[in-house]
């Protein structure tokens, strides 16, 4: 908290940033969510303020990843759907991955969308495959796996479990 104020005094909003994001990320490892939510906030705002579509993206991303700590699942997707487009405006594979896989996530295991989970883990895991990202296809099959199993399709299900473990075992 030295550091922040130090920035405070310098007038540094992009470092200021930067210590309420890492201030935010303990809070909730320590299972401080509201006050993280609270920070992230703060981030969002200098970003939107600087108009830094990095920082944009990624603070969305974080203020979802803690509204699903939360439990407010309507705010998670809201801030995946925005940092999904900026990932998309970027051009920024991995950003586009990990929304997807989130948003498939919470579709499938939240908001019992298994069609709209399905869409959103098809286009994460031709982008982990693009990208050769063998942890987000082992936990894309791993969901999958899940999904089909859900649907009662046992074969696509053991067929993703399969996958996943390959996946698994070459890390």
């Amino acid at each position: 908290e030295l550091s922040l104020q130090n920035y405070k005094d310098l007038n540094d909003e992009i470092q200021i940033a930067s210590c309420y994001s890492n201030i935010a990320n303990l809070k909730a490892d320590k299972g401080e969510i509201d006050e993280a939510i609270s920070l992230a906030k703060k981030v969002l705002e200098i970003y939107k303020k600087k108009g830094l579509t990095e920082g944009i993206a990624i603070s969305d991303h974080n203020l979802a990843s803690y509204y699903i700590e939360s439990g407010d699942i309507d705010l998670a997707k809201e801030h995946l759907m925005r940092a999904l487009e900026n990932a998309i405006l970027m051009k920024h594979q991995k950003g586009r991955l990990y929304c997807n896989f989130m948003l498939g996530v919470i579709s499938l295991k939240k908001m019992n969308e298994d069609h709209i989970a399905l869409e959103y883990f098809e286009k994460s895991s031709k982008i982990a495959k693009e990208l050769s990202d063998i942890n987000k296809i082992d936990q894309i099959n791993y969901e999958l796996s899940i999904l089909y199993e859900k649907k009662g399709d046992h074969e696509k299900a053991l067929e993703h479990y399969k996958s996943h473990i390959e996946a698994k075992d070459s890390i």
